[in-house]
């Protein structure tokens, strides 16, 4: 049953794998990489339930069963333990690079240009200075 995945699910077998079947209730469980897999997968079940009964016995597969994909843990031994690991730097300095000089996008420069132009511009006001009030000399 496991071994009939791959060529059922084609390109989804990539990020989704087939964990588990349990021949008593007919549950095959699958396991996928994200949430937005298990999602696309919820879809698909009827269709790969059917998918997966025509190639096997008809009735094999009754449910699908859908979990999200977790890390195994590391085998013991994979790496050194803690006291040969050197110790953290206290400063994070030396180990980032600098960075480049952002070149303006003349695209975006552009956009802004047009954008600026077709704003609405508010009118100045300007204020009349008081004419001098001539009426009395």
């Amino acid at each position: 049953m496991l071994l009939e995945w791959p060529a059922v699910a084609g390109e989804v077998a990539r990020h989704v794998r087939a964990a588990a079947f349990d021949a008593e209730t007919g549950t095959l469980t699958l396991a996928a990489d994200s949430k937005a897999w298990l999602t696309q997968v919820r879809l698909l079940a009827p269709t790969l339930t059917d998918s997966l009964n025509a190639r096997l016995t008809p009735g094999t597969v009754h449910s699908i069963r859908l979990v999200r994909r977790t890390i195994s843990p590391l085998p013991a031994g994979l790496f050194p333990p803690h006291e040969s690991m050197p110790p953290p730097t206290s400063s994070l300095a030396g180990l980032l690079m600098p960075l480049p000089a952002a070149q303006p996008d003349p695209a975006v420069q552009a956009a802004l240009e047009r954008q600026h132009r077709a704003m609405p511009r508010e009118r100045l006001h300007h204020v009349d200075e008081p004419e001098p009030n001539t009426a009395g000399t």
